[in-house]
């Protein structure tokens, strides 16, 4: 499964321009965040919540989820399976990330 996800995002690194990035940065760490939603709660709501409980991120499942790169937004996608893991379809590049 691991190697099945390895080789899905060496495909996308080979055909995706790397912006003529000397190597040594093209190896760099990032972190990546998708952002499946939020919701503000009060803590005795928190508190009443346990095992089983449902709390609603304000999100349909048809919504586009956004995917930050060191707390970037660069991008927004579709939740899809992957066997049975999930990944994001991008489906639209911010074009000025906000900082």
């Amino acid at each position: 499964m691991a190697d099945e996800v390895q080789e899905n995002q060496n495909q996308m690194a080979t055909t995706e321009d790397n912006g003529n990035l000397p190597s040594y940065l093209q190896d760099l760490p990032v972190k990546v965040d998708v952002l499946l939603g939020s919701v503000d709660l009060t803590v005795k709501e928190l508190l009443s919540c346990g095992q089983g409980s449902v709390i609603d991120i304000g999100k349909k499942a048809s919504d586009p989820f956004d995917l930050y790169v060191n707390n970037v937004l660069v991008a927004r996608g579709e939740i899809v399976m992957m066997h049975d893991r999930l990944g994001l379809k991008i489906v639209e590049v911010v074009n000025k990330p906000e900082v």
